[in-house]
């Protein structure tokens, strides 16, 4: 497989890792419990306070089951796969799964994070090329400590297993300036809130150090001039009741991206859709359990603290 067509399939799932159709499922109740707002609580105007209040409600759940579906166009290569979402807050901390199966270049594609709360590894599997890597977690977690408040969760390096939903909603809030929320529906009429965000220039240009948009190169915070797989805006979609994030879609400007709307929006560049989410229904512990078997693997521990700028 090409680099080029790896970087297609890391990118197109960072930001949430997903669960085959075919894989065990977690232990669901038929009518699950869904929490609102209190009611005497309403959804903020105000984009920051909005967001707030839905990692507060995400942060606040048990448990979170989904399943997922994705699609991105990148480099020319169109990625779709589906699968399921499973987080669960519990006394050895949080317990996450994020699994992913699709097809690329006719060869088959597995990425798998999971996390016990102590022990992170991520998994990638491009046709007959498997690699396997692992962070300690209370490793990371003494070493902040000892450092100091780390308040910069949004910056951590991207393990998407450091925080789940709530830390992409943080990386979405940090990065983004969104405007005040629209009432929109997504197919069946499910109401939602709809946010759309742009690009905050400081954030663009550290974001894309060696592109036109960074200081110094003459065009800092232009979005337009943007490397093409870059998205220039995002849409982030909350259940208008529990203000949980659905959808979330990257758009970007380049003619060259087939999947437009007919809002007259930017065309899509990669979306994820959470569908049939199930909250505070205990998931199988099974779920959160990796055993490598004779699978070599990469202790990135070290990599990770460095990156941190913490002394190992």
């Amino acid at each position: 497989m090409e680099p080029t067509h790896k970087a297609v399939a890391l990118i197109a799932v960072w930001s949430l890792g997903v669960w085959s159709a075919g894989s065990a499922q977690a232990q669901v109740a038929p009518t699950p419990y869904r929490p609102h707002l209190p009611k005497t609580e309403k959804p903020s105007d105000r984009p920051p306070d909005l967001l707030n209040q839905a990692i507060r409600l995400v942060e606040g759940r048990r448990s979170i089951s989904a399943k997922v579906w994705q699609r991105a166009e990148l480099f020319g290569k169109q990625l779709e796969g589906s699968g399921i979402y499973l987080e669960q807050r519990s006394e050895e901390g949080l317990q996450l799964r994020l699994e992913l199966k699709f097809p690329l270049d006719g060869e088959p594609c597995v990425l798998l994070q999971v996390c016990n709360g102590r022990y992170l590894w991520r998994y990638e599997k491009f046709g007959a090329v498997a690699k396997l890597e692992r962070i300690d977690t209370w490793r990371v977690l003494q070493a902040l400590e000892e450092r100091g408040p780390f308040s910069d969760e949004a910056s951590l390096p991207p393990w998407p297993g450091w925080g789940g939903i709530p830390r992409l909603l943080r990386a979405l809030q940090r990065n983004f300036d969104f405007s005040p929320p629209q009432a929109a529906e997504l197919p069946g009429g499910f109401p939602t809130l709809r946010l759309e965000g742009q690009w905050k220039s400081d954030r663009l240009a550290a974001l894309y150090p060696g592109s036109p948009v960074a200081a110094g190169q003459g065009r800092a915070g232009d979005r337009e001039a943007l490397p093409p797989q870059a998205p220039h805006d995002v849409l982030v979609y909350l259940g208008r009741d529990d203000l949980f994030p659905y959808r979330i879609e990257f758009r970007s400007s380049s003619q060259s991206n087939s999947h437009s709307d007919q809002t007259g929006r930017d065309p899509i560049r990669a979306v994820m859709e959470l569908r049939e989410v199930v909250f505070n229904v205990p998931i199988a512990r099974e779920q959160f359990h990796y055993d490598p078997g004779t699978l070599e693997y990469t202790e990135q521990t070290d990599r990770f603290l460095e990156s941190l700028g913490v002394a190992r």
